[in-house]
């Protein structure tokens, strides 16, 4: 039996807040594209792309596929002086402990612990 638009309208929402709470207490915040900036949609697409196109490899496993696209696989977009994966990226661009934060859009503080 098909679901009426009210049904597929409520279980939409129920998704949304299930994914809002749940984001919420893991401390992850939702940061949106900016509007006229297609750049950004462009570098979410082209990961599409390399997931529709890489996930043969790895027999549908995602889980295998997102770790081979964080900590095997070479993205020579993060440092045109050496190339490295995402994850050595991020431990890179990470501060320091005891550096302070300053969120520029919405004034948060945040204290970088250990």
């Amino acid at each position: 039996m098909a679901l009426s638009f009210m049904q597929q309208n409520q279980k939409r929402r129920q998704k949304v807040s299930h994914y809002l709470r749940n984001s919420s207490e893991q401390d992850i915040r939702q940061s949106l594209s900016q509007v006229r900036h297609p750049q950004t949609n462009g570098k979410i697409e082209r990961f599409f792309r390399t997931v529709q196109d890489k996930l043969g490899l790895f027999d549908g496993n995602v889980n295998e596929l997102m770790y081979w696209y964080n900590n095997e696989r070479p993205h020579m977009s993060l440092n045109l002086k050496k190339i490295e994966t995402p994850v050595q990226a991020y431990h890179r661009k990470m501060p320091q402990p005891g550096t302070t934060i300053i969120d520029e859009q919405s004034g948060e503080v945040y204290d970088v612990k250990e």
